[in-house]
């Protein structure tokens, strides 16, 4: 995996940005350290030039890495040089080499692409890479460093088909059109829906995914805003006894807690006012019940999309509207597997975090894919993540020239739209 995964990503295709005096260490040799550092677990720069240190003779030239550590201040350096889009196009060969090759089929009609962004502090303000964010009383101001996962959740290792940064400036609903853009652009055959948030919801965003030949599903919110009170008016007022399917879920065995979702549909021939490609309103009724019945929470959820009505049964409706939340979990990998937001490697360079923010779902890329696609026993794709890391340092430390003897070579193709 990390032999074929490291090649295919093709780290050689990033321009060193490096002053050519004084280069001791190679830039795609670098930047494998890095990402195989991040699929060891390692959460810091220290780390990883402590991982450097303990490779295997054979590992280290396989990476093309000479002998001794790699000093933590050369891999900052380095990082805070490269340029963000080719440290990310790392990340889009890696998922484009996936769908060639066949490792992202589902068992799913659509393949659907769940888009979502995800905010990561910063000490730095006023850079390329960051909004500056001012705190409502006082002066205190803080940065973000923020971007787009899209994130193909249908897929069976949910693997991430891109990372879009936002810069410094805009919101979610006014970024998503560039967003999409670059998802159509280079992953154009490998999804047919793509589903947001509220954050995203506009008729400006729908009219770019309807004209682009793909599918939509946006939440709805704020009960202020026409599309969400003619929801309510059509479905809001409709028992759990009338959906057309529902699921149950036990959350607590010991308790006996179980969660129902109750799904209710109705389809809009015409569309609505400035949304005339939507053409099926969805309502999520849940329920949480204890054991004796008595409910203990409830909450509704309301969506739009432009599928026909028709173009998927009940419970393959209610599985895409609860798809989109594969894109908060692979959120939630990075957040507490990966540490993202405790350990970010680096906080005074926005350039430099991005960079390393990329390369970290360029690892979480690989090992997804190796867990959801290449393992066949269900308890190794079960592994925790912490166990996975685990393994790979083993891999990194010890392995020897027989651990590569007789493997298959996987050639790296270019980079297509």
């Amino acid at each position: 995996m990390l032999a074929a995964g490291l090649k295919v990503a093709q780290p050689e295709l990033v321009t060193d940005r490096r002053a050519k005096k004084g280069r001791v260490w190679e830039l795609a040799a670098v930047l494998s350290l890095l990402t195989g550092g991040m699929m060891a677990g390692k959460k810091s720069l220290a780390e990883v030039e402590s991982l450097s240190g303990e490779l295997s003779q054979e590992t280290r030239r396989r990476l093309g890495l000479k002998k001794g550590r790699v000093p933590d201040t050369t891999l900052r350096d380095l990082v805070v040089r490269l340029c963000p889009e080719e440290v990310g196009a790392m990340l889009r060969r890696v998922a484009q080499a996936a769908y060639r090759r066949k490792a992202l089929e589902s068992d799913f009609p659509f393949n659907v692409v769940a888009m979502d962004g995800k905010s990561t502090a910063i000490e730095e303000l006023n850079a390329p890479w960051v909004q500056t964010h001012k705190k409502k009383a006082g002066l205190e101001a803080y940065g973000l460093v923020r971007t787009i996962t899209c994130t193909l959740v249908t897929a069976f290792s949910r693997p991430l088909l891109e990372v879009v940064p936002m810069g410094n400036g805009g919101n979610e609903m006014g970024f998503f059109r560039e967003a999409y853009a670059q998802l159509f652009e280079h992953h154009k055959a490998a999804f047919d829906v793509v589903t947001y948030d509220a954050g995203a919801n506009c008729a400006s965003n729908a009219q770019a995914v309807v004209e682009s030949g793909k599918g939509y599903v946006f939440a709805l919110k704020d009960e202020n805003r026409f599309l969400m009170k003619k929801a309510m008016e059509v479905l809001g007022h409709k028992p759990p006894s009338t959906a057309v399917d529902s699921t149950e879920d036990v959350q607590c065995k010991r308790d006996n807690v179980r969660v129902f979702r109750y799904l209710h549909m109705a389809e809009v021939p015409t569309g609505y006012k400035a949304m005339k490609s939507v053409r099926t309103v969805l309502r999520v009724h849940t329920q949480k019940v204890d054991g004796q019945g008595k409910v203990l929470f409830e909450e509704n959820h309301f969506y739009i999309s432009s599928l026909l009505h028709g173009q998927l049964d009940a419970q393959q409706w209610l599985k895409l509207v609860r798809s989109h939340w594969g894109v908060e979990v692979t959120h939630n990998i990075l957040d507490t597997s990966f540490q993202e937001d405790d350990r970010p490697f680096l906080t005074h360079s926005a350039q430099g975090m991005l960079v390393m923010l990329l390369l970290r779902r360029l690892a979480y890329n690989l090992l997804a894919l190796w867990k959801g696609r290449t393992l066949k026993r269900e308890d190794n794709r079960a592994a925790p993540w912490k166990t996975v890391f685990g393994w790979v340092e083993r891999a990194l430390e010890q392995a020897t020239e027989a651990c590569w003897a007789n493997l298959r070579d996987r050639k790296a193709c270019p980079a297509f739209a």
